[in-house]
């Protein structure tokens, strides 16, 4: 199967309810794949955390990244709103 499809079907779809289940071997391997297309956070959250083992810290690092984008965007829509512009933030976050 190609890589980039076995990524995307571990990672579900609200399509087809049931993920595609990977071998420990693979689960490097799709990583990897996943940092390369800016999915490593979703990845990583997709596995489950009692599953990450070693890989704790990694998902550790992403979620700490996350919340600082998240925050930084907060940040910047109080400051447009309290000067009455409007906006929306769109693909931001991966």
């Amino acid at each position: 199967m190609n890589p980039t499809v076995e990524l995307l079907r571990s990672l579900g779809s609200p399509f087809e309810p049931t993920p595609l289940l990977v071998s420990q071997d693979k689960l490097v391997d799709l990583l990897h794949l996943s940092a390369r297309n800016r999915m490593l956070f979703f990845y990583l959250h997709k596995i489950g955390l009692k599953n990450l083992g070693k890989l704790a810290y990694l998902y550790k690092n992403e979620q700490t990244s996350y919340e600082r984008t998240n925050d930084a965007i907060a940040r910047a829509s109080r400051i447009l709103t309290n000067a009455n512009i409007k906006h929306a933030f769109f693909k931001t976050i991966r």
